[in-house]
C-alpha cells in the first residue's frame, strides 16, 4: 500500500499551499511567517510522478507513473477559500485521462475542509508562528477511529535558497507511519517565496512487506513539479 500512501503524500502537499496570489512569506527579527491568500480564478499545473520498486535488487514494479493535477480557486472568503482539483493521468499517444474533480476549502494555514488531510495523507498546515532557520515543527495526524493509524511529521526549516533561478523556501520532511500503512521516508519540499505556492518537492517512502515467506523493502519515490 505504500504506492498509495505516496501518491496521498503528494497530494497533501498540493493541497495545503495550492495557489495563492501575493507574496505571503514575509521576514522579521521573529523568523519567517507563511500563510496563504489566494486570488479568485487563479490556476496552477503540477506533474506528479512516482516510481515503485522492490527488493535489494530494486525489481521495478510499476513504471514511473505520471499524474497531471489542476487546482483552480473558485471563491475567495475571509476565513476559507474554495478550490477545485483536477487529478489526470497522463498517456503515452494520448490526451490526460481524468480520474477525478473535487471541490475543496482550505484557511490561510492550510487546513483542508476545516481540519489537517489526516491519516496517512500529509498536509503541509503552516505554523501559527514565525519559524526560525534550523527550526523544526511536528505534525502527529490519526487515523479512523479504532484503525490505530498514526503518522508522525517532523519538518524542518532549512532555510531560503535559489533553486532554477527562483527563490524558495527550503522544508525537510522526515515521516513516519503505524498501523495500517508502515513506513519511513525522508524528503523535500520547495515553496515559491513570491506566493508561497508548492514549487516542488521529492519524498521517498520504505516500508516492509511479507513476500514468499520473506521480508522485503518496498521503496516509492514521488516527485512533484510545477509548470
Amino acid at each position: 500500500m505504500i504506492r498509495p500512501v505516496c501518491l496521498l503524500l503528494g497530494l497533501g502537499a498540493l493541497l495545503s499551499l495550492a495557489p495563492p496570489a501575493i507574496s505571503q512569506i514575509t521576514s522579521s527579527n521573529e523568523g519567517y511567517l507563511f500563510r496563504m491568500k489566494f486570488k479568485q480564478g487563479s490556476h496552477t499545473h503540477y506533474r506528479m510522478q512516482t516510481h515503485v520498486s522492490l527488493g535489494q535488487s530494486r525489481q521495478v514494479l510499476t513504471g514511473a507513473s505520471s499524474n497531471l493535477i489542476d487546482l483552480v480557486v473558485k471563491r475567495v472568503d475571509s476565513a476559507v477559500t474554495t478550490i477545485e482539483m483536477t487529478d489526470s493521468i497522463e498517456q503515452r499517444r494520448a490526451k490526460p485521462r481524468r480520474i477525478s474533480t473535487r471541490t475543496i476549502t482550505v484557511d490561510p494555514l492550510g487546513k483542508v475542509d476545516g481540519k489537517p488531510l489526516g491519516g496517512a495523507v500529509f498536509s503541509m498546515v503552516l505554523p501559527e508562528k514565525p519559524v526560525k532557520v534550523g527550526q523544526s515543527v511536528t505534525i502527529r495526524l490519526s487515523g479512523a477511529e479504532g484503525s490505530g493509524e498514526v503518522v508522525h511529521h517532523i519538518l524542518q526549516f532549512v532555510g531560503v535558497q535559489m533553486v532554477d533561478k527562483l527563490r524558495v523556501a527550503h522544508w525537510k520532511l522526515t515521516t513516519a507511519g503505524k498501523g495500517v500503512a508502515q513506513y519511513k521516508g525522508e524528503g523535500d519540499l520547495f515553496f515559491d517565496m513570491t506566493d508561497c505556492s508548492l514549487y516542488r518537492s521529492k519524498v521517498v517512502l520504505q516500508a516492509p512487506i511479507e513476500q514468499e515467506g520473506k521480508t522485503q523493502r518496498l521503496v516509492s519515490t514521488t516527485e512533484i513539479k510545477r509548470l
